[in-house]
């Protein structure tokens, strides 16, 4: 979707990466990959949501190009990468090896990292295993894959389904009855359905309970028909399926608690929507918590979107720190 006319005039303009191409990082995947700016410039690796959504080029545009080298990639099987949709060989650790593939590629010894929702649990992963090649991050809308996270967002007595009935009963209504008490496990059966219409129902429903809770008031141009992207709704839905039934390969719990003495001397930026029912601010202020000298700026009147103008904001203005 565009940005609204408002944010147009506070990002900077539109551009073309530099470089682009491939990079094949086992013999089943290959990532796709894009530069922005200056490559000489302070080196930033954006990393997008989901997991599934592909890379955001509006990401780019956050940045000052003159003095940021900004490196944008499809994660494994999403976007432009290959082989597409492909579960195998997807796991955090691999899509945090890649990223470092990618680094050692590009000849950069060390980046900042952004990212957002799936892209913030993504950067703090990778600054867990490769700490020394980490300079900062700038994440939001904070996710560690944790129960607790999955109930605000999947459960029947959790806030979002509290606050969004009807959506909710739409996410469940392509499930059996029997099965609805669990609604991550049960949807792997209609993603792997042989009958087309029930697989595509199953892979709308998913991607619609979530974009439904993006804003605090749902923009329902997301779901005309003309705005439909199949490609986007089948690595979304199967990819966040696949890594929310693993708790996201990783164990938020121990990450939280080491985090802190990985990144003592790394500048990071927490930016959180204060009605996230997505991704709940409880997330964000424990890792503020863990990692002491972090700044947290929690966005009074927004909630998951990275496109909201608060968060925008806050976003900028935390680049603009990044060194």
């Amino acid at each position: 979707m565009p940005l609204s006319p408002e944010l147009e005039n506070l990002v900077y303009p539109e551009a073309a990466p530099y470089n682009d191409g491939y990079l094949k990082v086992s013999d089943l995947h290959t990532i796709y990959w894009q530069a922005y700016g200056n490559r000489n410039g302070i080196p930033v690796i954006c990393l997008h949501g989901g997991p599934g959504s592909g890379l955001s080029e509006w990401h780019a545009r956050l940045f000052d190009l003159s003095k940021y080298h900004v490196i944008l990639f499809d994660q494994r099987g999403c976007g432009r990468s290959t082989p597409f949709a492909e579960l195998r060989e997807n796991t955090t650790a691999h899509l945090t090896a890649d990223m470092d593939a990618l680094r050692l590629h590009l000849n950069i010894t060390d980046w900042n990292i952004f990212g957002g929702s799936w892209g913030s649990t993504l950067a703090l992963a990778y600054a867990d295993q490769y700490p020394r090649h980490v300079r900062g991050l700038v994440i939001y809308g904070i996710f560690l894959a944790r129960q607790k996270e999955y109930h605000s967002m999947f459960a029947a007595d959790g806030p979002a389904a509290l606050l969004y009935p009807e959506y909710y009963e739409a996410f469940l209504s392509v499930l059996p009855a029997a099965e609805r008490t669990n609604p991550i496990s049960a949807y792997q059966a209609l993603f792997d359905h042989e009958d087309d219409a029930i697989r595509s129902n199953a892979l709308r429903a998913w991607s619609h309970w979530e974009m439904r809770l993006l804003t605090l008031i749902p923009d329902e141009d997301m779901f005309a028909p003309e705005n439909e992207d199949m490609s986007f709704l089948t690595t979304h839905s199967r990819f966040e399926q696949h890594y929310f039934k693993h708790n996201g390969f990783i164990d938020g719990d121990a990450l939280l608690h080491r985090i802190g003495a990985k990144l003592t001397d790394k500048s990071v930026f927490i930016i959180q929507g204060r009605y996230d029912l997505v991704c709940p601010p409880i997330t964000a202020y424990e890792l503020h918590r863990a990692i002491p000298h972090s700044t947290l700026k929690i966005t009074p009147s927004s909630g998951h979107s990275g496109k909201n103008i608060e968060t925008i904001k806050e976003l900028m203005n935390a680049v603009h720190k990044l060194t």
